[in-house]
């Protein structure tokens, strides 16, 4: 999913450009549309898919459709990206000259069915002992009106993450200041996104944001809307393989694509499919 972009100069946006032109040159052309399909879907026929429309021209539809998808399988490694453990994700990151150097945690993204309570990337954060600023949030209600019960400005003592997806993260106990209490909202692409109670907990130059309401974290108004800039921090996580592009790109000195364990890992096979149709790709590199 991660090498899907519209964006740039990858793979999916160098055909996208082509369809665009197919539509521009041949009048009979209606519509073409590539599916390169949520990859957590465990289906049969799971796959990349094309739709080409005519007017009345059925053959060019075909050889259109049969073009691209052609294509997509024989620039198949393209769409694989780089990785780094959580780790090597922030020592690279702290390498980069300015900021923010975005990390895409695309395994916790709430978008693809994840739980968006990792602590995989929290947890390297705190033992890097980091000392520049770092916004990263956290899907928890409870550690939030854990939060607000010991009261603004208080030092606190939780367990924060894994409560909703004990298979691939544990529980992390944190220490950290109530910085701040909100009830967050902010809108995205003119759609209100109800946060809830939110807290910042402050551990060290970590920012955690601790969320009530499942929010997909692909936007800068997460963090703005319970006070912090992404743009003056080293080190922001999103937990999304493609969609925060659009927002974070802008703002981003660098962006890190983060392999950790999780439910929307990018390391297919390591997820226990039981109903795909074979062959497919990466699974097998034959047709």
């Amino acid at each position: 999913a991660e090498g899907q972009s519209t964006m740039g100069d990858g793979v999916f946006a160098d055909m996208q450009r082509q369809v665009k032109r197919l539509l521009q040159e041949e009048p009979r052309l209606l519509s073409v549309s590539m599916m390169p399909v949520q990859p957590w879907l465990d289906v049969p026929d799971l796959g990349f898919k094309v739709i080409a429309v005519t007017d009345d021209a059925p053959a060019l539809a075909q050889e259109v459709a049969t073009r691209l998808a052609d294509q997509a399988w024989e620039r198949r490694r393209e769409f694989e990206m780089t990785y780094y453990k959580p780790a090597e994700a922030i020592q690279r990151a702290l390498e980069i000259e300015g900021g923010p150097v975005v990390l895409s945690d695309p395994a916790d993204g709430v978008g693809g069915g994840a739980a968006g309570d990792g602590t995989h990337v929290l947890r390297a954060m705190l033992e890097a002992n980091l000392t520049a600023p770092a916004l990263v949030t956290c899907i928890d209600p409870q550690a939030v009106q854990e939060a607000i019960a010991a009261g603004f400005g208080a030092t606190v003592t939780l367990w924060v993450g894994a409560k909703r997806d004990p298979v691939y993260n544990t529980p992390l106990r944190v220490t950290g200041r109530v910085k701040t209490i909100t009830d967050a909202s902010y809108r995205a692409y003119g759609v209100p996104i109800q946060m809830g109670p939110c807290v910042v907990l402050e551990i060290g130059a970590v920012n955690l944001v601790l969320i009530t309401n499942t929010v997909h974290v692909i936007n800068p108004w997460v963090y703005r809307a319970v006070g912090l800039e992404p743009a003056h921090a080293k080190i922001v996580l999103v937990k999304s393989p493609a969609q925060f592009r659009e927002e974070f790109e802008p703002l981003a000195a660098a962006i890190l694509l983060v392999d950790a364990p999780g439910i929307c890992t990018p390391n297919f096979p390591s997820l226990p499919y039981t109903k795909l149709t074979r062959p497919l790709y990466p699974w097998d590199d034959e047709r």
